[in-house]
């Protein structure tokens, strides 16, 4: 019942912020939803973790993840104030008490002695190339900790790409995900694992991980 209000409380907002298109707006349980969701069948979150959703717009997979799982605690990040006003309102409209959330810049944010590698997992749904990614989770995530990076299928390609990133990170690949969506679209999520503390020039700064890929 309440990803159904969640539903309408995202094509509510979707009307003054066009958070998803007006084709997917109508697609939110049959494939957003969904997607979302696909991370439960592999992730290795327990009750009590800390997780971070990187990029969240619109708390996707954020909202959808701290409705299933309500004894984990949820960081909802994003740097558009309007996006953070509305999960804000959603949150409090569906009551959940398990997610805050946190306006700005992944790379600011992750440099904070209050985030930095504070994380037992970090989400990622449609937010930078692997490469800027893995630098900008690496930050929130503690040693030993996981992210799961949703792709599609380029995975590979940007798999190649971001070897240099996973050495210097220390962002060991454990397992590629595959699932079929309900429209048959093939789907990825890459699990990936935090293996040792980072050096504190990472991430560089604002913009510079996605201008300046590792």
């Amino acid at each position: 019942m309440t990803l159904k209000k969640l539903s309408k409380l995202l094509k509510t907002e979707n009307e003054k912020l066009n958070l998803l298109s007006s084709g997917d707006i109508e697609k939110l349980e049959s494939k957003h939803f969904v997607d979302c969701e696909a991370v439960l069948e592999l992730w290795k979150a327990e009750d009590g973790d800390s997780i971070i959703d990187l990029g969240t717009g619109g708390g996707l997979p954020g909202l959808v993840l701290a409705i299933s799982e309500k004894k984990m605690n949820f960081s909802l990040l994003d740097s558009t104030e309007k996006k953070i006003k509305s999960i804000k309102s959603m949150v409090k409209a569906l009551g959940l008490k398990n997610v805050k959330t946190l306006l700005g810049r992944c790379e600011v944010f992750a440099q904070s002695p209050k985030s930095r590698e504070k994380f037992d997992i970090g989400t990622a749904r449609a937010l930078a190339p692997l490469p800027t990614l893995l630098e900008l989770a690496a930050g929130f995530i503690k040693p030993e900790g996981y992210f799961y990076a949703w792709k599609g299928e380029n995975h590979k390609e940007e798999l190649e790409l971001a070897e240099n990133a996973m050495n210097h990170l220390g962002m060991k690949l454990l397992k590629i995900h595959k699932y079929k969506m309900p429209e048959k679209q093939t789907r990825y999520i890459l699990e990936f694992q935090k293996t040792k503390k980072l050096d504190m020039m990472y991430p560089r700064k604002d913009g510079v991980p996605l201008k300046s890929p590792l």
